[in-house]
Formats: C-alpha cells, sequence, structure tokens
C-alpha cells in the first residue's frame, strides 16, 4: 500500500540500517503474502475443480454419458414435497443378450450408446430425467411436470402415454440394424 511504500522510501533515504532491515523484512512479508494468497486460492480452485470432476465420473455412466444408479438413487433420496418424484419410466433393449451374442460386445456398446443419445434428445426440454439402470435397463423419472415456460400445466396435464410413445420413437429413430430381435432395428419396451 502507499503507507508500505512510504516507509521504504524513507527508509531508504535516512540510510539508517534498522530502518532499512525493518523495511526489507516488510517487503518481504508483504510480497510472500500476495504470493501465498494466490497460491492458497489456486489450490482451493483446482480441489473445488477435482471434486466436481470426482463427482461427475461418480455419477455418470462413462458409455451412455447418463446419470448412473448411484446418481439415480440420489436423486430418489432427494425426493420429497417440494420436489416429487411424480412417475417413472423403466425401458429395456429388446433381445439386447442376443444382439450382443450375435453382433459382438463393441457392436453392444454401440447400440447402448445410441440409445443413451436417443435418451438424452429425450430429456432435452423435457419434464424427465434419464438414468442407466445397469446393462440394458434404463430409468426415467419424472421430477416437474411442466416444461420451463408452460408452468400453468400441472400434474395431471402430463400425458405418460404419449412421453412413453416418444422414447420408443426416439429409440426407433436410431435405426440401429438388428437381425437378432422381432424387428429389423434396435427396439426397447
Amino acid at each position: 500500500s502507499a503507507a508500505s511504500a512510504s516507509f521504504i522510501a524513507y527508509a531508504v533515504y535516512s540510510g539508517d540500517t534498522g530502518i532499512v532491515a525493518t523495511a526489507a523484512n516488510s517487503a518481504t512479508v508483504f510480497c510472500t503474502s500476495i504470493l501465498m494468497g494466490y497460491l492458497i486460492q489456486r489450490t482451493k480452485l483446482k480441489a473445488a475443480d477435482t471434486g466436481r470432476h470426482i463427482a461427475l465420473e461418480r455419477d455418470t455412466d462413462p458409455l451412455t454419458g447418463l446419470p448412473n444408479r448411484i446418481k439415480l438413487w440420489d436423486e430418489i433420496g432427494k425426493s420429497d414435497a417440494g420436489n416429487p418424484v411424480y412417475g417413472v419410466f423403466m425401458a429395456d433393449i429388446d433381445f439386447f443378450k442376443k444382439f450382443n451374442d450375435t453382433y459382438g460386445h463393441y457392436a453392444g456398446d454401440i447400440c447402448l450408446k445410441k440409445t443413451g443419445a436417443a435418451f438424452s434428445s429425450c430429456a432435452a426440454g423435457s419434464c424427465i430425467d434419464f438414468f442407466r439402470y445397469g446393462g440394458e435397463e434404463f430409468i426415467a423419472l419424472v421430477r416437474r411436470t411442466t416444461v420451463s415456460g408452460n408452468e400453468n400445466k400441472n400434474a395431471e396435464s402430463f400425458d405418460y402415454d404419449k412421453t412413453a410413445s416418444d422414447i420408443l420413437d426416439a429409440v426407433r429413430k436410431q435405426n440401429i440394424p438388428c437381425s437378432s430381435g422381432l424387428s429389423d432395428i434396435v427396439t426397447i419396451s
């Protein structure tokens, strides 16, 4: 600050070695404090970023990019009067074991990724959140019954049948070839 700078200038001008030493110590402490403050702040920011990254890895299925079962249980645990679960959808890829046996696990992984992408597209701008439950099973929670901008709708106006149909169609539109099921493309139930 200005007072510190004035003190250092006076110490140098006066030539008094005691004052010069005190000024040098003050300047050293001042600079060290700034450096330590910077290093501590940087360490805190890195730790917070690392914590967010660890939480994201813990809560996200690496194959589909959807939240995983751990995150699902966390979300269900957060349910209360202010944040209720209004409904649940469960989806299972039809004949997935046979798909894997026919096309191999690499093709199965691609199928899961594309299915996850279809679910993500359904969730974007909707009232549902998808989770990979395990294997080829997925769960969607209806946590809100309105989409932002349509707050005048209530729980009774949410169309579960249409939403289920839209989810089925989203997966069909992925056009994942499949000769191991009932259809020539991958479907879900």
